[in-house]
């Protein structure tokens, strides 16, 4: 499936792609802090990408115990001769030495390795994976220069829903909640006697209206069952709001700045 994906692709673009760039689930995230310095390799001190390539290689080398695989380095600042701090590489600085701070993340290594060996498989190079909470903040970040750098994101999928505390702009903790949008087309299908099919193409076609004045609006008529826009927004009301309690008891044992405090440093 994913060899064909990639061929319509490059059929639709008319190249042929040389890599990918894989976007994955945060399963069993574990996330670590570090620091890494080296010197630069230039004589005269002038900060090359050689140098920043260094620096991820020192943390890419590190095992962390416990059936983990790394997945993706954040960097979070890098510092030169121990006083000037800056986000992005700084490159063509004067330094005698640079240290690089960044969080490292670390997924299920029996889940990962399972998805190394399918694009192995296909033939197809991995630029690098990247995980959906981090990806989905990235593009925050890109198109919303403003974002605060703290912040959850309640990400619903199909038969479950991620819930990512971002800091600093970085993933650092993942909630799992067991309800995604395939159990909400189940529940409608039984409340209103439909096909699960039909129920999809209810959901996915009206949804909750918040206008009062489309509240009659007749939403489904066939088989001899209607149905209006009132009764689906009840409907999808009575699903959501025990989900809506989970999700806010979840977020209530999550302290935000103990969760910093508790990163665990790489060894």
């Amino acid at each position: 499936t994913i060899k064909r994906l990639v061929t319509d692709m490059e059929t639709h673009m008319g190249f042929p792609l040389n890599h990918i760039e894989v976007v994955i689930p945060s399963h069993q995230l574990n996330v670590f802090h570090g620091e890494k310095t080296t010197n630069t390799v230039d004589p005269h001190g002038s900060i090359h990408p050689m140098d920043i390539q260094n620096l991820h290689s020192m943390f890419q080398k590190e095992v962390v115990k416990g059936p983990f695989a790394q997945v993706c380095l954040v960097p979070v600042a890098y510092t030169i001769d121990g006083q000037k701090v800056s986000i992005n590489p700084p490159i063509g600085e004067i330094t005698s030495n640079i240290l690089l701070q960044a969080y490292v993340q670390y997924i299920s290594q029996s889940f990962f390795e399972a998805l190394q060996g399918i694009f192995t498989m296909i033939q197809m190079p991995v630029k690098r994976f990247l995980l959906d909470g981090q990806g989905i903040a990235d593009l925050f970040l890109s198109h919303h220069k403003d974002m605060p750098s703290a912040y959850w994101i309640m990400d619903h999928g199909a038969n479950a829903t991620s819930v990512h505390l971002i800091s600093q702009h970085q993933l650092i903790h993942t909630i799992m909640l067991e309800t995604g949008a395939e159990q909400l087309t189940s529940y409608l299908s039984t409340r209103f006697g439909l096909s699960l099919e039909k129920a999809r193409q209810l959901k996915e076609k009206f949804g909750y209206e918040s206008r009062e004045p489309l509240f009659n609006g007749l939403v489904y008529a066939d088989d001899g069952i209607t149905i209006r826009q009132d009764a689906l927004n009840q409907a999808l009301q009575e699903f959501y709001e025990p989900f809506i309690e989970e999700a806010n008891d979840a977020l209530a044992h999550v302290d935000v700045d103990q969760r910093l405090q508790d990163l665990r440093d790489l060894p």
